[in-house]
């Protein structure tokens, strides 16, 4: 599984927008755009900064994986 054998981190951490577009490998705009368009879900503790459960991040990931896999009709990644 994608979130234990890349990640390995614990489920609960809170990430920001830097540390979603580290993860991602993609812009901090691009986290912003995913966020907009109600693709990625996160929270603004108090109307501050941006912030995301990993174990969401994680899940999301999982979910382009088999989608992706569903489109080209290969198996996806376990």
């Amino acid at each position: 599984m994608w979130r234990r054998t890349v990640l390995g981190e614990e489920d609960d951490k809170l990430l920001t927008i830097s540390d979603v577009a580290r993860l991602l490998n993609i812009s901090e705009r691009s986290v912003y755009r995913l966020v907009g368009a109600g693709k990625l879900h996160g929270f603004k503790p108090g109307g501050g900064a941006w912030r995301f459960r990993r174990s969401d991040i994680d899940a999301w990931v999982e979910d382009q994986v088999r989608c992706r896999a569903a489109r080209s009709g290969t198996k996806a990644p376990e």
